[in-house]
């Protein structure tokens, strides 16, 4: 307590969520910048490591409640993850969730699931999650089948969003990525590798809709029926959805 200032700090410490493992928050600290108001706000800076499970439990408790908001389960992932959590509050008798107001940063490593696209197994070295009020975002390059990607995954919060969501990015383009999503073009068809970019519109129980679009550029083309070809080095486009 310094002047008007009450300040905590957690040099050790851990939290038991309900499912995935420990948590440990060493380093959390918690603030009252002036104790002297009726109903302070407080700070808290939650510093936790864990692993990737443990982590959505916590998260998906009020007032959060992210992957309830984005209907999934806190098994989705797993690896590490290390994450920043600042909450604002004021000391009321009682805090209902609406009046925490929260800010997430958290950098999620050595990711694998094969639940986030039933049958397609995703691994990525490093993704940076951030959520607040409106919503979460999920970014960074990784590979789902064997196919690169370099893709950002968005949920927004509100009540009609619910089951609700899209991913934007890139794709690598390759005759073993078409052949592992089953895009079955003739066998010689494509060669090399390129990149296209990808729209995902996810909607719970509901087909996706999807954009894609590529300038071809890597990708040789052959249609031999018509004696049609293509070189690597020529640039296209093409557009599917």
């Amino acid at each position: 307590i310094h002047d008007n200032r009450h300040a905590l700090m957690v040099e050790e410490g851990h939290v038991v969520p309900p499912a995935g493992g420990q948590i440990e928050v060493a380093d959390t600290t918690i603030t009252v910048p002036d104790i002297r108001v009726k109903f302070a706000p407080m700070v808290v800076r939650l510093m936790t490591r864990s692993p990737i499970p443990a982590a959505l439990s916590l998260l998906d408790e009020p007032p959060f409640e992210f992957l309830k908001k984005a209907g999934k389960g806190t098994d989705i992932a797993e690896g590490w993850a290390e994450a920043e959590t600042e909450l604002n509050f004021r000391l009321t008798p009682k805090i209902a969730p609406e009046d925490v107001d929260f800010d997430v940063r958290a950098r999620l490593t050595e990711v694998r699931s094969d639940k986030i696209v039933p049958g397609q197994r995703i691994e990525a070295p490093a993704l940076r999650l951030t959520a607040d009020r409106t919503g979460m975002v999920l970014s960074g390059k990784g590979q789902m089948a064997g196919v690169t990607f370099d893709a950002r995954w968005s949920q927004r919060f509100a009540p009609e969003a619910k089951g609700i969501s899209t991913l934007d990015g890139y794709v690598n383009v390759t005759p073993a990525g078409l052949e592992a999503f089953n895009i079955a073009l003739p066998k010689g068809a494509v060669a090399g590798s390129g990149w296209g970019h990808l729209q995902l519109d996810l909607r719970e129980g509901q087909a996706p809709g999807y954009f894609f679009e590529s300038d071809l550029k890597g990708l040789g083309l052959k249609i031999p029926e018509i004696g049609w070809s293509k070189a690597a080095a020529t640039k296209g486009n093409v557009k599917l959805s």
